[in-house]
């Protein structure tokens, strides 16, 4: 790793650190973990997007699904936002302009499905460390109508490859896995 990727990793993990939210900071190394087990040659530029992909939960001024007509228009702010501070971050820390320009492409685009297998692999790395990780949080905070809900859409957005892993995990986890048939 370089020494910009250690200065902009901590930046972004500092902020996410402030999250009310309080699986944010597990979430954000249990997707750079996940991104890792995929793709285990990934630039910086890839690993810098998926850890800071939800630093916009972040800000004390976070986007709410309730303020958006449709889940997919939250979803789509919440990603462009996230991807501009994460791109002025790795500016800040010494990356180039164009640099900078593609984690803001990639975030920008992450929380759907893509043609693009860069941003596929952060929607992948995203979903796999939801059901790794954050369900259960969820599952307790949100109830199981809005967890089915919200499992069903990480798990249509991501590759053949990601349902794998997340079949593995639901297999683990009989339970959780209920939810989603």
């Amino acid at each position: 790793m370089s020494e910009r990727f250690k200065i902009a990793k901590e930046k972004i993990s500092s902020i996410i650190s402030t999250s009310l939210t309080e699986e944010d900071p597990g979430h954000s190394e249990n997707a750079w973990k996940w991104l890792l087990s995929l793709k285990p040659d990934a630039d910086e530029v890839l690993q810098l997007a998926v850890i800071g992909h939800d630093i916009e939960r972040a800000l004390p001024d976070r986007l709410t699904r309730e303020s958006f007509t449709t889940y997919d228009e939250y979803k789509s702010a919440h990603a462009k936002r996230a991807g501009q501070l994460v791109a002025h971050i790795a500016r800040e820390s010494g990356y180039s302009d164009e640099e900078a320009k593609k984690i803001e492409r990639l975030i920008g685009g992450a929380e759907f499905s893509s043609n693009d297998p860069e941003v596929q692999l952060i929607s992948d790395a995203d979903s796999i460390s939801f059901f790794d990780y954050n369900v259960h949080f969820y599952l307790e905070r949100s109830g199981k109508g809005r967890t089915k809900q919200k499992m069903k859409f990480m798990y249509d957005r991501v590759s053949g490859l990601a349902k794998q892993e997340i079949d593995k995990i639901l297999d683990e986890n009989p339970d959780i896995a209920k939810l989603l048939k």
